[in-house]
């Protein structure tokens, strides 16, 4: 009977740690573009005006923003005594398929 060999090799492995702070920035800035696209989704429209104010933008090497700038978003995400919250940040987070980020980042670095 032949024996079965499995080979286990760093080739790739060096080939990915190359590539890290690249994919580092795409899956960060998908991340940011999927959850604002999330929110713009779902989010409650009366005016249309706290949905267009949903935007992201980059802050720094390491963080992505994502916000609404209308400056009654946060009494629509977490609600006010006279009326009820109506979620859509946070549902918009929970929906961010960080798998299919990941998995679509390194196949456009080929890994």
């Amino acid at each position: 009977m032949p024996a079965l060999q499995v080979t286990i090799s760093k080739d790739r492995l060096h080939a990915l740690v190359r590539a890290l702070p690249e994919a580092e920035e795409a899956v960060l800035s998908e991340a940011a573009r999927e959850l604002e696209n999330n929110a713009r989704a779902i989010v409650p429209v009366r005016t249309g005006y706290l949905r267009s104010s949903i935007s992201h933008f980059r802050e720094n090497a390491r963080r992505y923003i994502v916000e609404a700038a209308a400056h009654y978003a946060a009494y629509v995400e977490f609600g006010t005594r006279y009326m009820a919250a109506q979620p859509y940040m946070r549902p918009a987070l929970e929906r961010v398929d960080w798998q299919a980020i990941y998995k679509r980042v390194l196949a456009r670095l080929g890994l």
